[in-house]
């Protein structure tokens, strides 16, 4: 393609690209000097009226000595030209405008799960806790004396040992005040860190605390597991969000047009296809040629300018690198056929 200046205007005479790379190292290495011109009609070449149009006509009616492009090898163009051996191998694919990926929502975190689902947790943990907090009150095994209130006393029968520190009760060293290791804050606190698999701190001495604390383990594993699915199926949904994943989609909708260039390997490949869903692509772009391009070019820009209301088929590489070039608006999708 022509080279363009700061101001993104076409230096006419002046070219650059794989091929212009390609060609000027060939000189390079046989010594021989070159000329070199776009072709006038901007097309690779098909039969139109019984002759050939765009590169392979001027090659053909000796206008041009060689054509260096990214020319695709078809059977009706080797009847009448020689190749080199493809420098590239390509498919097909379809050039649609960027679908704008909304922002994250804060919140985006809790999608995976319904508002009932989470309101159901969020009640079971409330529920838990209050239950682990009563049970732990009501079970003796639970209770103890709290270290921070407990005094080891060396020899009873001093003066300081007549007199319990805590409650006035003579122990023998040991504190009478007695206290249950769940507190209501502790209950909330081992009921939380288990459920985002932390584990706890504190763990029930119980019977019926354990009971508590299994179910309650059980319940979180059940959670977390479908969460994680959920989240990894989600998060595959906001990948394949383009409403057309494959050669039928196209075939089966009528909001997005489609169509390819008007002259060119693409066109031939539909218009001589065998296959039953490429046959009914050109039946559509055969009553509507109003969706062909002139050229890439023309065919790029009505991407660009589209509503999201159009899509191009073109050869991958190309696809590939005009989505890399300003203002990058549009996209490569490949079509499971």
């Amino acid at each position: 393609m022509e080279k363009k200046d700061a101001y993104g205007n076409e230096i006419k005479g002046e070219y650059e690209g794989f091929c212009v790379d390609l060609v000027e190292k060939l000189s390079q290495m046989i010594k021989f000097k070159y000329k070199m011109k776009a072709v006038s009609d901007g097309q690779f070449g098909i039969i139109v009226n019984g002759s050939w149009n765009g590169m392979i006509g001027e090659l053909l009616r000796r206008e041009a000595d060689i054509v260096v492009a990214p020319l695709t090898i078809s059977s009706d163009r080797e009847r009448v030209v020689d190749f080199t051996t493809p420098f590239m191998e390509f498919g097909l694919s379809v050039m649609y405008q960027k679908i704008d990926r909304p922002m994250p929502n804060p919140l985006s975190f809790m999608e995976p799960l319904s508002n009932e689902i989470w309101m159901c947790i969020s009640f079971a943990y409330l529920g838990v806790s209050v239950v682990l907090f009563l049970v732990s009150r009501l079970s003796p095994a639970e209770w103890g004396a709290p270290l921070n209130k407990v005094k080891t006393i060396s020899d009873p029968n001093s003066e300081s040992a007549k007199v319990d520190q805590i409650d006035g009760d003579y122990t023998g060293g040991k504190s009478s005040h007695y206290d249950s290791i769940f507190s209501i804050f502790n209950s909330f606190w081992f009921a939380l860190s288990t459920f985002v698999q932390q584990g706890g701190d504190i763990v029930p001495r119980s019977l019926s605390g354990r009971i508590v604390g299994g179910a309650w383990w059980f319940f979180t594993l059940i959670i977390v597991s479908s969460y994680t699915a959920n989240l990894a199926a989600f998060l595959t949904v906001e990948r394949m969000s383009n409403p057309i994943q494959s050669y039928e989609d196209l075939v089966t909708q009528s909001k997005v047009k489609y169509g390819s260039l008007m002259s060119g390997s693409t066109r031939t490949f539909f218009e001589k296809s065998s296959i039953k869903i490429f046959q009914q692509m050109w039946k559509f772009m055969e009553a509507n040629p109003d969706v062909l391009s002139r050229d890439v070019k023309e065919g790029v820009q009505r991407v660009i300018d589209s509503n999201k209301d159009y899509a191009f088929i073109l050869e991958s590489t190309m696809n590939e690198y005009f989505n890399q070039r300003k203002p990058c608006t549009t996209m490569k999708v490949s079509l499971i056929s």
